[in-house]
């Protein structure tokens, strides 16, 4: 049977598809660049960004060397020596790195799924835990984090010193970052006991002990000069591609490009054992052989749609016959089986890896049917587009939503009444005035969108920035009407115009067209960073510097390290208590 009070089958897809959205990118980033290479552009930068703006986690924990201990040599590379307040900063920012990831996950998702997702506890010693480095060895992450801190000074020293023999430089808005943060610690310092601490002594204290206005400025000015050398070079990269060079690269690996629409029902997949006669254990295991070889009530009912199908209107119709939810008379075969511009991965994830295969073939073509199961349903496809390449180009918005509640504070169902629709209509248009009777700049009505709108936690799940900002957005990932608007020919920068969809009322307005379509960008982005993986991996190679470690003084500085750690995690147990 079909899915009662199911949901839309093709908003299903829609927001399945947004889910893996950011999963699909950061599977292409991680095809693009080997794990070296991640942390190399990556990891590296957001080290800078934990250890420079997350004061509150690192205050307590960082305070503990004396200045004397300053000038102890932790490790050399070529001639620069690394003391040991340098080698406590990278150190301590890669294990905050680790601990407020895990945190996050705990806090959003529960305990326990911090140490779920990243691999790391962070109520325990780094010592006391163990992971795989790249060479899938099983270390400790006190023994990873120690090899990290040797691989980014190596990698430092070796990018910035390619870049100084270039002759690149910081820009302007790299050097005016790196006095933001230095000036952002001075007014802090100012205000603590009537300004009476000097920078270099809150440093000391809020950071490391024996870290100063010099030493921070050396860290973070090293660090900007990597990360815009390594972008430059990737843009530089990115400018020189070639037309075949993209043809090669979509031919080499089509199912991360292309896209397929069709038609989709589905027909759940029922427990009916529940529904036999009770028979005895000794029945059912002489039944078993020959119940799994019988075709499931949905199998059989999906064969015979299937076998009944003569073309696109056929198939609604068929939808239309055998959909047997409550809401029956309200439903449109129309919208409820459409889906636009579905990606391999997503097929594959929700339906099966073989009816994935099967719908992205190259053979395929538009009216060609079959029926795939999946975990729960059978699924009947009809292509109404084979798979291929989307050459319409994202578009950006913002919206404001003004939200159709469907529950009421005690999660009871509750009716969506004329007279309810009429409250939320009013509600939409006083502030679409509002916004007409502003400056209707893009800017004033992201304000509004951050006041208004009902939709903050869903664009921040889909990766959006402030202010109803929805970007590259394509077609099949959000309902019609929507999609209408933001997709129209016509639309031109500054449009707005408040619409309705199932969700409620959505105030629009139409930022931006991209200048090309998504799989070109997508095309790029990979090319330009195997490329930039190559250059790094070759610099690497050919490094002149080596890392030469001060054994005992690596060891004199994790003994003082861990008893920090221990002192936080200690604190943090007793404040959750």
């Amino acid at each position: 049977m079909a899915k009662k009070n199911t949901e839309n089958q093709a908003e299903v897809y829609r927001q399945k598809r947004k889910e893996r959205l950011k999963k699909k990118q950061q599977r292409m980033a991680k095809r693009r660049l080997s794990p070296k290479a991640q942390k190399i552009i990556g990891r590296t930068v957001r080290i800078v960004v934990a250890a420079a703006a997350s004061i509150a986690v690192l205050v307590g924990l960082l305070n503990f060397f004396g200045v004397p201990n300053k000038l102890t040599t932790v490790m050399t590379v070529g001639d620069e020596k690394i003391n040991v307040v340098e080698y406590a900063y990278y150190y301590l920012s890669i294990y905050s790195q680790y601990k407020n990831t895990s945190q996050q996950y705990d806090s959003d998702y529960g305990s326990g799924m911090g140490k779920l997702y990243t691999g790391f506890d962070a109520n325990l010693m780094p010592a006391d835990q163990t992971t795989k480095n790249d060479e899938d060895q099983e270390i400790t992450f006190e023994q990873l984090f120690a090899d990290y801190v040797k691989d980014h000074v190596k990698q430092y020293k070796t990018v910035c010193d390619k870049a100084r023999q270039e002759g690149f430089e910081i820009s302007e808005e790299g050097k005016a970052e790196v006095d933001e943060i230095i000036e952002s610690y001075r007014k802090q310092a100012q205000s603590v006991q009537g300004g009476e601490y000097s920078l270099n002594r809150f440093l000391s204290v809020v950071i490391i002990s024996g870290m100063n206005e010099k030493t921070l400025r050396k860290i973070l000015t090293e660090q900007t000069l990597y990360e815009e050398y390594m972008t430059a070079k990737q843009d530089e990269f990115r400018k020189g591609i070639t037309e075949a060079e993209i043809e090669k690269e979509y031919k080499d690996n089509r199912t991360e490009y292309d896209k397929v629409s069709l038609r989709l029902f589905g027909f759940e997949i029922e427990d009916e054992d529940d529904k036999k006669d009770d028979k005895k254990d000794e029945d059912k295991k002489d039944d078993k052989k020959e119940e799994e070889k019988a075709p499931t009530k949905a199998e059989l009912k999906a064969k015979e749609f299937l076998s009944k199908i003569k073309d696109e209107a056929s198939f609604l119709k068929l939808a239309e016959y055998y959909y047997d939810g409550e809401d029956k008379d309200e439903y449109n075969s129309d919208d409820n089986t459409k889906v636009v511009n579905v990606d391999y991965d997503t097929v594959k994830a929700n339906v099966s890896e073989e009816a994935a295969k099967w719908l992205f073939s190259t053979d395929r073509k538009v009216g060609d049917k079959a029926a795939y199961a999946s975990s729960d349903y059978w699924y009947i496809m009809y292509i109404t587009s084979p798979a291929g390449r989307d050459e319409v180009k994202p578009v950006n918005v913002r919206h404001i939503l003004i939200k159709f509640e469907d529950t009421d504070k005690d999660g009871k169902k509750i009716e969506l009444t004329d007279e309810k629709k009429t409250e939320y209509k009013k509600k939409a248009e006083d502030i679409y005035n509002e916004f007409l009777n502003g400056d209707k700049t893009e800017q004033s009505f992201a304000a509004l969108a951050e006041k208004y709108s009902d939709d903050k936690a869903s664009l921040a799940a889909a990766g959006s920035t402030e202010g109803g900002l929805i970007s590259n957005m394509e077609r099949g990932q959000y309902v019609k009407q929507f999609e209408n608007w933001a997709f129209d020919p016509s639309r031109k920068p500054g449009d707005t115009e408040i619409i309705e969809t199932t969700y409620g009322y959505h105030i629009m307005y139409f930022v931006s067209t991209n200048e090309e379509p998504a799989w070109r960008t997508t095309a790029k982005d990979t090319i330009s960073s195997e490329k930039t993986q190559k250059f790094f991996d070759d610099m690497m190679e050919n490094s002149p510097f080596e890392i030469v470690a001060e054994d005992k003084a690596v060891k004199r500085a994790l003994k003082r390290i861990n008893k920090k750690i221990a002192e936080g995690i200690s604190a943090s147990a007793r404040t959750s208590a």
